[in-house]
């Protein structure tokens, strides 16, 4: 079912705030399209356009303008916005220095290829 272009006004604060976000380029590429969807939905383009333009679904686009309608440019920061690093613990911390301090196998290694991937095996992983 496509949707209609239904003008979104915005107040000249709104618009100068939204445009800034797409011009800054230490913006999250996230945050400049939601910003994006919004400018372009001032300029009635249909959610087909934006669509198409940004890459994204008509549901993402309903999704931002309603988010921006009830909280502003507010709304279009996520919400969650990730994962925080996870810590290197003691165990793992101990195994890496064990293997750091070991001596390499005794073996001719003229001519052997690593590859980047076994750096992985000493920790465990393939």
């Amino acid at each position: 079912m496509p949707f209609k272009a239904v003008r979104l006004k915005l107040t000249k604060k709104q618009r100068s705030q939204l445009a800034a976000i797409t011009r800054k380029r230490t913006a999250p590429a996230a945050e400049v399209t939601r910003a994006k969807i919004i400018l372009g939905l001032e300029e009635m383009k249909p959610y087909r356009t934006l669509s198409d333009d940004l890459g994204i679904s008509s549901a993402t686009i309903a999704l931002w303008r309603n988010r921006f309608e009830e909280y502003g440019v507010t709304g279009l920061v996520s919400i969650h916005p990730g994962k925080a690093p996870t810590k290197l613990t003691a165990a793992t911390r101990a195994k890496v220095l064990a293997k750091t301090q070991q001596s390499p196998p005794l073996t001719d290694l003229a001519g052997v290829r690593f590859k980047a991937t076994s750096a992985g095996s000493i920790h465990g992983q393939q």
